[in-house]
């Protein structure tokens, strides 16, 4: 839409406001922070699906040969915490854990409920790795501003992850 379009656009609206509604220019002015989200200081997250693993349950094979790691290994994964992350870590988890479905954790027991095997191709070496699917999580604290303005306060990066068992391949 062109600006002259969207001007055109935006009186409409506020005339319409002030004859439905008798409200005067002054009371359509843009939603208080009430209206945008609850007051006081709120964390916020995002995060993405990730392999984490130790990197010590790797097996190794020749090309042409098949890699197995049979149901039933475990394997503990730890995610990543910055050290200004911990305080907020137990709720940082705790969100996203609610988010995704799963529990989130810092450091997770791992079984493999099936096993898993891949073929190295070709003819040099390969390697099979367990772990767990685990999530990057990006977080923000802060609070909202008149008019629905979020000011971040602090925010970071870590990791989290899941008893769910991950593997990855070369």
């Amino acid at each position: 839409m062109s600006r002259k379009g969207k001007s055109a656009l935006t009186a409409l609206c506020a005339a319409a406001a002030i004859v439905l509604g008798g409200a005067t220019p002054a009371m359509a002015a843009p939603m208080s922070t009430q209206a945008c989200s609850a007051p006081g200081t709120q964390t916020q997250t995002t995060q993405r699906g990730i392999h984490i693993s130790k990197g010590a349950y790797r097996a190794y094979g020749q090309g042409g040969g098949t890699i197995t790691i049979t149901k039933g290994q475990t394997t503990t994964t730890t995610g990543t915490l910055q050290t200004t992350a911990s305080v907020e870590a137990g709720v940082i988890f705790s969100k996203v854990s609610a988010s995704v479905g799963v529990s989130v954790a810092l450091s997770k027991a791992v079984t493999t409920t099936a096993g898993y095997s891949w073929t190295v191709p070709g003819t040099g070496q390969g390697w099979v790795e367990m772990g767990s699917y685990g999530y990057q999580i990006h977080w923000e604290k802060g609070h909202y501003n008149s008019p629905c303005t979020w000011v971040k306060t602090s925010q970071g990066d870590l990791s989290g992850t899941t008893s769910s068992p991950d593997f990855i391949h070369s």
